[in-house]
């Protein structure tokens, strides 16, 4: 572990997630600062495969559509809740 690495652990140790919450967004700030539109987009497009890297969009997607048409865990779906919408909408 080198010297920086030591002197970080103890620094951030020593801080309140409320002070490391506003360090992170104090330096992410100075970090964008600099930067242009076209970097900024350049950045989000090389991050995104990284990100979306591990999860399977075949897998996926059919347990979003299910959850999004019929609902899970006891809720009504998209469906059903236009469905108490549009009978709410004709009683009124």
């Amino acid at each position: 572990m080198s010297l920086m690495d030591k002197m970080m652990d103890y620094m951030l140790g020593k801080m309140s997630k409320e002070e490391k919450q506003a360090m992170m967004e104090k330096m992410m700030d100075k970090f964008f600062a600099d930067m242009t539109v076209e970097d900024k987009q350049k950045l989000v497009e090389a991050m995104i495969p990284k990100m979306m890297g591990g999860i399977n969009m075949m897998e996926m997607m059919p347990k979003v559509m299910m959850s999004m048409m019929g609902g899970s865990k006891g809720q009504a779906g998209m469906m059903g809740m236009m469905s108490k919408m549009t009978e709410n909408m004709a009683g009124s």
